[in-house]
């Protein structure tokens, strides 16, 4: 599985929700944008995609 961030739709800091509800704290803010920092320990919830008013994350098999 992965984590994708389709950036042409991603408000970044503006909205930070997947920041804000990600239980494992997959992702951060650099530079006033959301990225993926710790894939490593994701558990594929997809709680950031149904936080995401702007479908900008997408979890998919690889």
């Amino acid at each position: 599985m992965v984590v994708i961030i389709d950036y042409s739709k991603c408000k970044g800091l503006d909205c930070a929700e997947c920041v804000n509800v990600c239980p494992m704290e997959v992702f951060k803010i650099e530079k006033d944008k959301v990225v993926v920092s710790n894939e490593d320990v994701c558990t594929f919830c997809r709680v950031c995609e149904d936080v995401c008013l702007e479908n900008a994350i997408e979890v998919r098999d690889e």
